[in-house]
């Protein structure tokens, strides 16, 4: 209980820098300088303000100084960061895969999130990512599928990315989709990247028609595909195969 609660805090204190990356990357601005400050009145955020989830709540999400409204994502990628690290810390046989699929987890999220809001995923993200994930997967003596699965990846959403195009005569799938296809693909391989490709569009197909049903997104609005991807990828490392196959037999 007590390694749980270490570990939770511990990923939630790493959550806190993965929101200051999600703010800064796509704006290309240093993650380290200057310190942590409020987006509104850039009045510099005391220690006591800046505890994971609690001093969110404490504060009633709302800028000590400004009063301003503070983004739930905050919170949101705090919690999701503590919790996903327990996961990973249950599910992993060995402190290398432990270190490893934290570092892609962190990843997904920060790319997630910078997707979801900026409609950019920052090359700093699929560069970590893709190599960390080929040098993981020659350690494993994978090497020569971790690299076809990179092309598979590149190749499959570079061609969907033009004929979406063609067809609909504008972007459908920008070129950061393109990118992360083949750090996934480095990362899982032929076989995960195709189960995280069959997710994601699953996941994608369904939420836009609920999206579109609400009336919170109209027909020909964009609505990003790496958030779709991530999702996938995550089922894809925590048993999508096996899913599909029970969902599809």
């Amino acid at each position: 209980m007590l390694v749980n609660l270490f570990i939770f805090l511990t990923g939630s204190i790493i959550g806190s820098f993965l929101n200051v990356c999600i703010a800064r990357l796509p704006k290309e601005e240093s993650v380290v300088f200057p310190s942590s400050h409020c987006p509104k009145c850039n009045k510099n955020i005391r220690p006591i303000d800046n505890i994971p989830i609690i001093s969110y709540l404490f504060l009633l999400g709302k800028c000590r100084f400004c009063q301003k409204t503070i983004s739930f994502r905050y919170p949101l990628v705090e919690l999701l960061s503590g919790v996903g690290f327990i996961f990973l810390y249950i599910s992993t046989s060995s402190l290398p895969e432990f270190i490893f699929w934290s570092l892609i987890y962190f990843l997904f999220i920060i790319a997630f999130f910078t997707d979801l809001e900026e409609q950019i995923i920052p090359d700093e993200v699929i560069i970590i990512g893709l190599i960390s994930g080929l040098i993981f997967m020659y350690f494993r003596g994978a090497i020569v599928d971790s690299i076809l699965g990179a092309a598979y990846g590149v190749t499959m959403f570079f061609l969907i990315a033009k004929i979406a195009k063609f067809i609909a005569k504008k972007d459908a799938l920008g070129f950061g989709d393109v990118k992360l296809g083949a750090m996934i693909g480095a990362i899982f391989g032929v076989a995960g990247f195709w189960n995280t490709f069959m997710w994601s569009y699953l996941i994608g197909a369904a939420i836009s028609i609920l999206l579109l049903v609400t009336k919170i997104k109209k027909t020909g609005d964009y609505i990003p595909f790496g958030p779709f991807l991530i999702l996938g990828a995550i089922i894809t490392y925590f048993g999508g195969p096996q899913l599909l196959l029970a969902i599809f037999r």
